[in-house]
């Protein structure tokens, strides 16, 4: 007799739960083996993961080898309610997280492109020590004035058990409304729920959007950013057959390669042979009326002395922002000098400023009368002047330009820069003191701790104690850890924890979070509002709103997938779908 063990076959029912198992775990296995920047579009949607799932050779081949009983063929609901797993899955960590960690924190309301929806982010410090940013949910609404944004904001508070008194404020970047006539209004408001709350820029946001934005509040300079896209879009139509029109862009830098910073530079250097090029293929007949009408309306707008100007002032500016750009980077990811930010916004400042004079407006005039041989504005309320016997004081079509457009679109970069640099310049008075460990001095400690006593009265004295003692144990650290450099607000978070003496340094502890969950300063993982709208984009398709939703979660927050344990969700589907399929 055998008296090997007999292995029990499986019922029916038994490998119909391991099949949907298996198919549960090769959805998994396609998320994480494609992470979004790898994506087609950077985009996972049900369809591709359809699709992938049915063709993958994996599928296939692996059953075949292992003589199991092959994958099944998921219907679309299956799939929707597989994502829906992994998505609620995803949030209950992170809700967890956010119990644990999140006693400090900032929130973002983002506005959606052409929708009465806002994304709403919540920013922390997680028990590592560094600042994180997580998506939270779509609110249906715009979060446009003040009034939304508090209903918002409650709703939030109170649906994510968020403490009010841990509440430091808003962020806002360059497309939302958060920073515009609500800002008085709205920061007075944010008192309500905090004292400290305010507002805050979004450091996720280069310097370029930023200046780019506050300028295209003026029409002129609006047109002209519009008429620059489009002869970008103009020219990408002829990518493929570059040759029927390489010879009127003459010195164009290769069209693969060509970004609109490039076409800027080369539409400032080389105005007329953009002219005529537009005008040729306006005029040409081999070309379809489509790509002449196109031609033409560009044409329009670039022949005239408004844009011009305008293109003269942005190529001279563009190669400084880049400069001040990276400096600015640097300050925000790996220093975390709130003094050394401001004063980089100082310098912007006056940078700026110096354009708005009379000389550099009639030198760009006078260069633009040259390179167009255009002698008038092209002011569409341009009406002609009365002949009068008597002289009378108006304001000719130049002067009218200079002050309505170019000085008022350096009125505005300069409005936007300024209030940046008061940002952090308060910013640098609160919390600067704690890049200067273990160099500080008493004083500059004693100076620094009772500043903040004074702002956040809650903070006890003891954090004095607590300055002197880091400086003592960071000093001596340093001493024998040659290869640590970084002294910044960062380092001392990760110093503190990685010694252990996080529950000893309460109070520097809270004030770090204070320092580290402020928006205006470099996230590890950043969810920006452009990643944000083109997931929206690529999910448009998507009717059903619980799977819209699982969709934008599983692609905002994708580093999940591979850290969370999915053993339970796993076997709650097979149950689940096995049982319903036999109960029918």
């Amino acid at each position: 007799m055998d008296h090997q063990k007999i292995k029990r076959k499986k019922t029916s029912s038994e490998l119909e739960k391991e099949s949907l198992a298996n198919a549960f775990s090769g959805v998994l296995d396609i998320l994480k083996s494609n992470p979004p920047k790898d994506f087609p579009n950077d985009v996972f949607t049900i369809q591709y993961i359809s699709d992938v799932h049915k063709s993958s050779p994996t599928q296939i081949n692996y059953f075949k080898r292992k003589r199991r009983i092959p994958t099944p063929d998921l219907s679309f609901q299956q799939y929707e309610k597989i994502i829906g797993l992994i998505a609620k899955q995803i949030m209950c960590t992170i809700e967890s997280e956010i119990m644990d960690n999140a006693d400090i924190f900032s929130l973002s309301i983002d506005p959606l492109s052409n929708t009465d929806s806002s994304a709403i982010f919540i920013r922390y410090v997680n028990d590592t020590g560094f600042p994180v940013k997580h998506f939270l949910e779509i609110i249906n609404k715009r979060g446009d004035d003040t009034l939304q944004i508090m209903d918002i904001l409650h709703t939030i508070l109170d649906k994510y058990n968020l403490k009010r008194n841990g509440f430091m404020g808003l962020s806002y970047d360059c497309n939302n409304k958060l920073h515009g006539h609500n800002y008085t209004g709205l920061k007075t408001s944010l008192k309500a729920i905090n004292e400290h709350a305010t507002i805050w820029p979004c450091s996720d946001e280069c310097l370029s959007a930023v200046v780019t934005y506050a300028a295209t509040g003026v029409y002129e300079c609006r047109k002209f950013h519009k008429t620059v896209h489009k002869l970008f879009d103009f020219l990408m139509i002829f990518r493929y057959q570059w040759d029927q029109v390489q010879y009127l862009f003459k010195n164009l830098p290769d069209i693969e390669f060509l970004s609109k910073n490039k076409l800027l530079q080369y539409l400032n250097e080389n105005w007329s042979t953009i002219f005529n090029a537009l005008f040729q293929i306006s005029e040409n007949m081999s070309f379809s009326q489509k790509i002449r009408v196109q031609a033409f309306v560009i044409l329009m707008n670039v022949k005239r002395l408004e844009t011009c100007i305008i293109t003269m002032f942005w190529a001279e500016i563009a190669e400084e922002i880049t400069k001040r750009q990276e400096q600015l980077l640097l300050k925000v990811t790996t220093e975390i000098d709130f003094q050394e930010i401001s004063e980089i916004y100082h310098s912007l400042i006056n940078y700026f400023d110096g354009f708005r004079t009379n000389e550099k407006f009639m030198y760009y005039k006078t260069c633009a009368f040259e390179k167009t041989r255009i002698l008038h504005f092209n002011n569409p309320n341009h009406t002609e002047q009365p002949q009068m016997r008597f002289s009378v004081d108006y304001i000719d079509d130049a002067e009218r330009f200079k002050i309505n457009t170019y000085f008022l679109i350096i009125d505005q970069i300069l409005s936007e820069l300024y209030d940046r640099k008061l940002i952090y310049k308060d910013l640098a008075q609160k919390f600067n003191f704690l890049n200067k460990f273990p160099e500080i001095t008493d004083n500059e400690i004693l100076h620094g701790h009772e500043y903040l006593q004074n702002i956040y009265i809650d903070l006890t004295f003891h954090i004095n104690a607590e300055c002197m003692e880091l400086k003592n144990l960071f000093n001596n650290f340093l001493a024998s850890n040659n290869d640590y450099h970084s002294n910044s607000i960062t380092g001392i978070a990760t110093y503190i924890r990685s010694t252990g003496f996080k529950e000893y340094f309460t109070e520097l502890t809270k004030v770090i979070k204070m320092a580290l969950c402020i928006p205006a300063i470099h996230c590890p993982v950043p969810q920006s509002s452009t990643v944000l709208d083109k997931i929206i984009t690529a999910l448009q398709p998507v009717t059903n709103q619980d799977s819209y939703k699982s969709l934008l979660l599983i692609n905002l927050e994708w580093r999940y997938i591979n850290e969370i344990n999915f053993r339970y969700v796993i076997n709650h589907f097979s149950h689940t779908f096995s049982t319903s399929k036999h109960n029918k």
